[in-house]
C-alpha cells in the first residue's frame, strides 16, 4: 500500500467516525435534557419538602387569627352547647337520676337518634316514662327500634341496679 492509499484509508476511517458524531451528539444532548428535567423535578420536590418542613415548624394547632367569623361562631356555639349539656347532666345527677348520654350502651339504635334523645330528654328515667306514641313521632324511630330501645334501657337498669 502506498502512502497515498494509507492516507486515504485513514481519511475514510476518520470520515466514518465524523459521520457518527452527530448521532452521538444528539444522543448526548437528549440525555442532558432528560437529566435536566429530572433535576428540575428533584428541585421542585426539595422546595415542596422545605415548605412543608417550615410549615410544620411554625404550625400552630389553634391559629385563631386564621379562623373566619363563621368558624369562630360555630366553635363558640359548640362550646356553649357542651356547657349546657354538662349543666343539664349535673342537674339530672342532683335529682338522683341517671344522665342520658351516648355512653349508656344504646349505640345499636344509631348515633343520630341518640343525639335526638340527649337533646330532648335529660335522663334515662325520663326517657323510660315517655309514651310510645311520642317516641314513634321522632323521625327514624320505628316500632322495631323502639322495642330495641326499651329492651336496652331495661338491660341498662338491670346491669346498674344489680
Amino acid at each position: 500500500m502506498s502512502n497515498t492509499e494509507t492516507i486515504q484509508e485513514e481519511i475514510k476511517r476518520i470520515q466514518k467516525r465524523l459521520d457518527t458524531l452527530p448521532r452521538k451528539i444528539a444522543a448526548s444532548q437528549e440525555s442532558i435534557k432528560r437529566s435536566q428535567a429530572a433535576l428540575g423535578k428533584y428541585n421542585q420536590e426539595i422546595q415542596t419538602r422545605t415548605r412543608q418542613l417550615e410549615h410544620l415548624q411554625n404550625y400552630d394547632p389553634f391559629p385563631t387569627e386564621e379562623f373566619t367569623e363563621q368558624e369562630k361562631s360555630c366553635c363558640a356555639a359548640e362550646q356553649e352547647r357542651r356547657r349546657r349539656q354538662k349543666e343539664k347532666q349535673a342537674n339530672v345527677i342532683a335529682r338522683g337520676e341517671t344522665p342520658l348520654t351516648p355512653r349508656i350502651g344504646l349505640d345499636f339504635i344509631g348515633f343520630t337518634l341518640i343525639d335526638v334523645f340527649t337533646e330532648k330528654y335529660d335522663s334515662v328515667e325520663s326517657l323510660l316514662n315517655v309514651p310510645d306514641e311520642e317516641l314513634l313521632a321522632i323521625p327514624g324511630l320505628g316500632p322495631s327500634k323502639l322495642n330495641k330501645l326499651r329492651e336496652g334501657l331495661k338491660e341498662f337498669f338491670r346491669r346498674h341496679n344489680a
